[in-house]
C-alpha cells in the first residue's frame, strides 16, 4: 500500500458546523463529521472533519489505546467521497452510490488520540481514476489521506464507488429481491451476540456476530447479525445489507479468530488496517456467514502485527465481500 503523500497546505476549512446531512447519505445530523470542503483543482479537494469523542458506536472500543478507531475513520473518507462527489464532480443528488473496494491503514496512531476536546483533521481527496460507460461518467477511484495540524495520520487507498439513477437502482434491486426466501426479513436469521470482550467491544448493541461460532477443519465461522436498532450502522432504512455492517463482521470475526487461533486477548488488539472488496449485494433474508483459515491468522512477532487474510462473507455459498484485516498487537496480548 502506497505511503500517504506530504500534503504541502493545507487550507483553513470551516469547522463551525456540519455539511447538509445529504451531501454524505446521512439521516442524523449527528452522524455527519465533515464539516466542509473545498476543490483545488479538477481532481484535487480538501474536506474537513471534526471526530466525535462520545459516539455510541464508532467511540465504542475496549483497545488499551485511547486513540479513534479506524472503523470511525472509514466512516470518514466515506462521507468524503460522497460529498466531493455530489458537491464538487457534479453527481446529482437522486443517483445511488455502489463501494467496491478500498484500502484503509492507520499510519500514526499517536496522531489521533482521543483528547479533551473533539479532534479537526482535513481529508485530502485525489480522483486517481475515472470510470466512464459510452462516454458518461458512472464512478471514479479515490485516493485519500487524513492530516491532524497538516500531517498523515491514516491513509485510504484506491477507494472505487460508482453511482447510478434511482430508477436504474429499483429494477437491478427488484431483481434480486425477488429471489429473496420470506420477503427479505433479516430476523429469520438472527442468532444470540457473541459476548462483547471477546469482538472488542462494550455495548452488547454493538456486536454484529453471533455466540454460535464453529471450528471446522481449521476453519472458523460465524453468523452475521443485523442490528436494526444500532442508529450509526442502520442511520436510514436500506434494501441491502450496508458495507459499513459487512466491514465490522470481517473485524469481529478475525478479533475471534485471534482468540481461538493464537490465543490472543482482544482488548490488545487495535484495528490498523483494512483492504476490502464488495462483490454483490448481501440481502437481509439470507443467512450470511463469515469464514477465515486457522493458516491466514499470523502473528507477526517482530513488529507485534495481527495479519488475518483471506476472510470471505457468504450467503447461499456466494462469497459476496472479501477482505484482509490487521491489527496493532499491543503487550501481553496472549492470554
Amino acid at each position: 500500500m502506497p505511503v500517504a503523500w506530504e500534503v504541502s497546505e493545507t487550507l483553513d476549512l470551516e469547522t463551525a458546523q456540519p455539511v447538509s446531512r445529504k451531501t454524505v447519505h446521512r439521516a442524523a445530523v449527528a452522524e455527519v463529521f465533515l464539516t466542509g470542503g473545498v476543490q483545488l483543482d479538477g481532481k484535487h479537494f480538501q474536506c474537513s472533519a471534526q471526530l466525535p469523542r462520545t459516539n455510541i458506536y464508532f467511540n465504542d472500543t475496549r483497545s488499551r489505546e485511547p486513540h479513534y478507531d479506524l472503523m470511525l475513520l472509514l466512516e470518514t473518507f466515506r462521507q468524503a467521497s460522497i460529498y466531493v462527489s455530489h458537491t464538487f464532480i457534479g453527481v446529482p443528488k437522486d443517483q445511488s452510490f455502489v463501494y467496491l473496494e478500498s484500502e484503509t491503514e492507520l499510519l500514526r496512531p499517536d496522531r489521533l488520540k482521543i483528547g479533551n476536546v473533539p479532534c479537526a483533521v482535513v481529508i485530502d481527496v485525489r480522483v486517481v481514476a475515472e470510470h466512464r460507460r459510452r462516454g458518461v461518467l458512472q464512478g471514479v477511484t479515490f485516493d485519500m489521506a487524513l492530516l491532524v495540524n497538516g500531517r498523515a495520520a491514516a491513509q485510504h487507498h484506491g477507494m472505487s464507488i460508482q453511482w447510478m439513477s434511482r430508477e436504474l437502482w429499483a429494477r437491478m434491486r427488484e431483481k434480486a429481491l425477488s429471489r429473496i426466501p420470506g420477503g427479505g426479513d433479516a430476523r429469520c436469521t438472527q442468532v444470540p451476540p457473541a459476548c462483547p470482550d471477546a469482538v472488542g467491544r462494550n455495548q452488547p448493541g454493538n456486536v454484529v456476530i453471533g455466540r454460535d461460532l464453529a471450528i471446522d477443519n481449521d476453519v472458523l465461522s460465524s453468523t452475521l447479525l443485523v442490528p436494526f436498532e444500532n442508529g450509526a450502522i442502520f442511520d436510514h432504512p436500506l434494501d441491502h445489507i450496508p458495507g459499513m455492517l459487512l466491514l465490522e463482521a470481517f473485524r469481529q470475526t478475525a478479533m475471534l479468530a485471534a482468540g481461538e487461533f493464537l490465543r490472543l486477548d482482544p482488548l490488545a488488539l487495535a484495528f490498523h488496517r483494512c483492504k476490502v472488496a464488495f462483490g454483490q449485494f448481501g440481502e437481509f433474508g439470507l443467512p450470511t456467514h463469515c469464514h477465515v483459515r486457522k493458516a491466514n491468522v499470523l502473528l507477526d512477532r517482530a513488529d507485534n502485527v495481527l495479519h488475518v487474510s483471506d476472510l470471505v462473507l457468504e450467503q447461499s455459498g456466494v462469497t459476496i465481500a472479501s477482505a484482509s484485516v490487521s491489527f496493532v498487537c499491543y503487550e501481553d496480548a496472549s492470554r
